[in-house]
């Protein structure tokens, strides 16, 4: 799909049923110029959930690399697995989460991993709001409010 200089794709569902309803979420590849993003929704992975697995079996690594990273399911160890976050190798990434929420969200471990990855990352349970401007060139976090 184009929406004038934007581009983007559906990665995700893949199939017509889910054991999980978070699996339906869409995930979609947006690019815009030279900068690509991923949104994932609540798409899950690490054994909890397929639609991370069918993205890794249906598409090319260039397919799914993106220079940003909208966490899959507020940073839940059920999203953002390794395999995944290697194949999608972002630089830069926001996680959605509510301050104090009772799942613990976002977890250690995915922001350990995310760490380790080499991803500077920013959290709205922190920051509040998150502002990211891309030009079609870079992609940078603007403020949070």
């Amino acid at each position: 799909y184009a929406i004038g200089e934007l581009t983007f794709r559906i990665l995700a569902p893949n199939e017509q049923k889910y054991a999980n309803t978070n699996d339906y979420s869409v995930v979609l590849r947006a690019t815009y110029g030279a900068v690509s993003m991923m949104f994932t929704g609540d798409a899950m992975g690490n054994s909890k959930g397929v639609s991370e697995d069918e993205m890794l079996s249906t598409y090319r690594a260039d397919e799914l690399k993106s220079d940003f990273l909208k966490v899959g399911h507020h940073g839940s160890d059920t999203s953002t697995s390794p395999e995944f976050l290697a194949a999608v190798a972002p630089k830069l990434a926001a996680i959605s989460a509510g301050e104090g929420n009772s799942y613990g969200h976002p977890h250690k471990s995915v922001l350990d991993a995310l760490s380790a990855a080499g991803v500077t990352y920013y959290c709205t349970h922190e920051r509040g709001s998150l502002v990211f401007v891309c030009d079609g060139e870079s992609i940078v976090y603007q403020q949070g409010q």
